[in-house]
């Protein structure tokens, strides 16, 4: 096989893995198993998250929204910790406290998703100025959100 097969097939085990997640989530939800959140799905984004993922850089981070847990789980986020961060547990990364839509792993390079609409934007922008005044070519990466095309544009200007 070739390397195009091999990237093929590890993509595809990647999205199924992203949709297994977030799968199980819902159920946990469904189920009362979570401490008052709900779950904000990112059921059928499963391919942008993983592309996202296998295109990035070794130095690149991850800021998302509040459907960030496909970006999450494809970044490598630890899985445990996600699942209990997201029914509100203390195993998670934030000690259960502050649900899916705010997970954090900076070992990860993830540096957050958050639950206010357009506000990746400004959050962005400190990276972005470090990487430039560090002269570094990583790249904060973020999950598309097609309303705000506009200012992402504004802000490559």
């Amino acid at each position: 096989m070739t390397s195009t097969v091999f990237d093929a097939i590890d993509a595809y085990e990647r999205v199924l893995r992203v949709r297994r997640v977030e799968e199980r989530m819902i159920e946990l939800v469904e189920d009362n198993h979570s401490k008052g959140t709900v779950m904000h799905s990112g059921l059928g984004q499963e391919a942008t998250a993983v592309g996202v993922a296998m295109a990035r850089s070794e130095n690149d981070v991850l800021f998302s929204t509040h459907r960030g847990v496909a970006h999450c789980v494809a970044w490598g986020a630890d899985l445990g910790a996600l699942v209990a961060e997201s029914i509100g547990r203390t195993g998670g990364h934030a000690g259960g406290l502050v649900g899916h839509m705010h997970i954090v792993d900076l070992e990860k390079g993830i540096v957050g998703t958050n639950g206010i609409v357009g506000a990746g934007l400004p959050w962005r922008s400190a990276p972005r100025l470090g990487c430039a005044i560090e002269a570094q070519t990583a790249v904060p990466s973020r999950s598309s959100e097609t309303a705000l095309r506009t200012r992402e544009r504004f802000m490559r200007r």
